[in-house]
């Protein structure tokens, strides 16, 4: 059945090989085309209609791309292909008018056939006209990925009719394997419509034996809340905090779709279309799960879960605007809230706009439940912007309140880098043996620990072990491998640093750092040429004037003694 979840991704990305001469499709992302990142007006053609909607749909521009195939398939009104294409980009742009219109020139025969019934259905179940909806599902093939999808959404349509016990007949035929909680969440939904709070209990300690998503956790620790089985959902929410360290969440009854006499058999569609959308983005199939959270909004306009995804794949894609009106429409209420925050101030960070990420980050740090996610965010941006000192003095705050070891950990390593680069060592090194004693296996602790100290010449032997030990917790990341490399290299084993810094170059081949290291470690053993191209390909890819000064000094002098790293490291970048 999961096979079956990729059907979508594949119908809307299956014609990028036959179109793979598209002029547009091949233009580079170059300062110099910069001026296709505005809107362009509709062509008076449909090739200019097409390659721009296309152009568009590679950039993930769904409100674009809408625009410009849904004009081809208007003026080209036989073209099935591009009537296919104009439906789904309609559908996960959230324009659910037009893809009405496209969707009567979808029949059975159609590719897309399968999610323009689930479409119809939705928008019938919407309008509280289930028999109209049962009837479309009946239209869904049984086999295939209508397994898992039809059961599903048939049971939801039953239960709106008031059938329940039908309903959980329904969810008995559907394909579970691998999806068992998926399944019993289900069913305690229907059974809590139902008032069958026995059914519905067990259920959802089911589900909770599978393993919980987000939405799943929280809507089943409400359900105990709200029965006055404190003691378990509040497993469930130390749960939740460990999975989502120190992002906090509303351990109370928000919105109303929560609510046993509120939530409508629209409500639970939505829930099951989620639970596919979901699967489909752990998968990165973007497309597919846009489609299929966007139809989970049709059902469910205030479901703040899908709203959250929507906005996470639009900032993905780089569509800053949508992310932003994404999180933006989270109720305060939603248990979801807090956290549709903090990724406002992520996607004004990635935006470049590191003003309003902290103005946004220093605000909601004045809240007792965003404190200590905030001041951290706030830490990491000041720290990635190399302004250690506000990177300090944020992740003291943030120590401050005292918070849980798990979550203790990565700050005090956040700290210890800042102060290392602030030149406190003592301090730093104070902070770091500090969060390897709660973290033990942690590869990146270990490694930027271990090479702070190789790189001072401190207890070498130990620091050895360190990064020794990192390697064996993540043999193949480069910058690992690179620490390794320059241990020996400092303890002037260069053949065996070579080794491992061509390692390292392999595995990330841009690399300023290790390319400057490998060079050196080839200077040492008389490779002069072959060090000398390393070097000048790190001074070509660094933006560091520090290690751009220091190659070019070994450019014109070479390199007479093995000499402490001049240049930024590269675990800033990478943590």
């Amino acid at each position: 059945m999961l096979a079956a979840l990729a059907m979508v991704a594949l119908i809307t990305t299956s014609a990028r090989a036959a179109d793979a001469q598209d002029a547009l499709a091949q233009l580079p992302s170059q300062p110099g085309y910069a001026f296709l990142d505005q809107a362009l007006p509709v062509s008076h053609t449909l090739a200019g209609n097409y390659l721009a909607g296309r152009y568009a749909q590679r950039r993930q521009d769904w409100s674009a791309a809408e625009t410009y195939i849904g004009e081809v398939a208007r003026r080209d009104g036989t073209n099935a292909a591009m009537t296919h294409r104009a439906f789904l980009l309609a559908l996960g742009a959230g324009r659910y008018q037009q893809a009405e219109k496209l969707v009567v020139g979808i029949d059975n025969a159609d590719p897309v056939a399968d999610v323009a019934h689930i479409f119809q259905a939705a928008i019938a179940l919407r309008e509280n006209e289930p028999v109209a909806a049962l009837g479309h599902l009946e239209s869904l093939p049984a086999e295939g990925f209508s397994d898992f999808t039809r059961p599903l959404l048939v049971a939801w349509t039953l239960a709106a009719n008031g059938k329940f016990d039908a309903a959980q007949a329904a969810l008995a035929t559907a394909d579970s394997k691998g999806v068992e909680g998926i399944i019993a969440f289900h069913r305690g939904l229907i059974a809590e419509m139902a008032a069958d709070d026995t059914t519905a209990a067990s259920a959802y300690v089911t589900s909770m034996r599978e393993g919980l998503s987000l939405h799943g956790a929280l809507v089943i620790a409400h359900y105990f809340d709200r029965n006055g089985a404190h003691v378990i959902s509040e497993k469930i929410y130390e749960g939740v905090d460990r999975l989502f360290a120190g992002v906090p969440t509303l351990r109370t009854h928000g919105d109303n779709i929560y609510a046993k006499q509120n939530l409508s058999a629209a409500d639970g569609a939505a829930f099951a279309i989620f639970d596919i959308a979901s699967m489909l983005y752990e998968r990165r199939a973007y497309d597919s799960a846009q489609i299929y959270a966007s139809l989970a909004q049709l059902l469910s306009p205030n479901m703040p879960y899908a709203r959250l995804m929507l906005g996470d794949i639009a900032a993905l894609g780089g569509h800053y605007d949508d992310a932003l009106a994404h999180y933006q429409a989270i109720a305060e209420t939603s248990p979801l809230f807090w956290l549709s925050r903090l990724r406002v101030a992520e996607v004004y960070q990635a935006d470049g706009d590191i003003i309003a990420a902290t103005n946004v980050l220093e605000k909601l740090a004045e809240q007792p439940q965003t404190q200590l996610p905030s001041l951290v965010a706030l830490g990491d941006i000041h720290r990635r912007q190399l302004d250690f000192a506000k990177a300090r003095d944020a992740y003291d705050r943030a120590l401050a309140t005292s918070p849980a070891d798990e979550v203790r950990a990565p700050i005090l390593f956040s700290r210890g880098m800042s102060l290392t680069r602030l030149g406190d060592w003592p301090a730093a090194e104070k902070d770091l043996t500090a969060a390897l004693a709660i973290d033990p296996n942690n590869a990146d602790i270990l490694n930027f620990l271990g090479y702070s100290m190789i790189d001072r010449q401190q207890n070498t032997d130990a620091a050895f072990e360190y990064i020794r030990r990192a390697v064996a917790l993540e043999p193949q990341d480069g910058y690992i491998l690179d620490s390794y490399g320059w241990a020996l290299f400092r303890r002037q084993d260069f053949s065996g640093a070579i080794d491992w810094l061509e390692k390292a170059v392999a595995a990330v081949p841009g690399d300023a750092t290790i390319l400057d290291h490998l060079g050196d470690a080839y200077w040492q053993v008389g490779r002069y040429t072959e060090a000398q191209y390393q070097w000048r390909r790190a001074r070509d890819l660094t933006g560091d004037a520090a290690l751009r000064g220091a190659v070019d000094a070994k450019l014109l002098n070479g390199l007479t003694v093995p000499a402490p790293s001049q240049m930024v490291r590269h675990d800033d970048a990478k943590i």
